[in-house]
């Protein structure tokens, strides 16, 4: 979910946490063309679990300009299925710095409750292949009888290591209007199969 709770504001609403595991790839073609594509499952708290299909398209332009779009569903044992979709903008503003705007609108699955927010990230890529990011997030949430302010902040970083690998950090900390103050935190670990 990019790190803005969009897809667990039932979580943030109370304060509790669930382990989430993806499995997924992703396919440069045709020389402007990737496609992101994730399979996943996350264990609820209170038993249950929800099986998440996630997915993104990004088109490559002249002069490193590009344009994103994705969805995320999670589809709930209750029967709720929750839905994140996005679009953005990546655009250079030197060799190394990126700025990327991108729009989010979820819906938990519940009537009435939803969420718009907007996500200011920057990333500068290092000669030696590291990467260093973050981001200001911010927008509102809705229920059927309220809604508030959401903002956050996340910083990202990623480095090379052994060819084909790819060693990726995550954290951000969010107030999302619909619970408390949440922290994410992710590791991962990406292998090209061609170098």
């Amino acid at each position: 979910d990019n790190g803005l709770s969009l897809d667990n504001a039932d979580l943030a609403r109370r304060n509790a946490t669930a382990a989430t595991t993806y499995l997924g790839g992703f396919v440069h073609y045709l020389g402007r063309y990737t496609t992101r594509l994730e399979l996943g499952q996350r264990k609820l708290p209170g038993g249950g679990a929800q099986n998440i299909l996630g997915g993104e398209q990004v088109i490559f332009f002249a002069d490193g300009y590009n344009a994103k779009a994705g969805v995320w569903l999670g589809r709930r044992d209750d029967g709720r299925t929750e839905r994140v979709f996005h679009a953005g903008l990546g655009i250079p503003l030197t060799k190394a710095l990126r700025f990327e705007p991108t729009l989010f609108h979820s819906r938990s699955g519940v009537v009435g409750e939803k969420q718009s927010r907007g996500l200011l990230a920057a990333e500068y890529a290092f000669d030696a292949g590291q990467r260093l990011g973050g981001g200001v997030s911010f927008g509102r949430a809705y229920t059927a009888a309220e809604d508030h302010a959401v903002r956050g902040v996340s910083l990202t970083g990623s480095t090379p290591f052994a060819g084909r690998y790819r060693a990726h950090l995550f954290l951000s900390r969010e107030e999302p209007g619909l619970g408390r103050t949440s922290t994410v935190f992710a590791v991962g670990l990406t292998r090209a199969w061609k170098e």
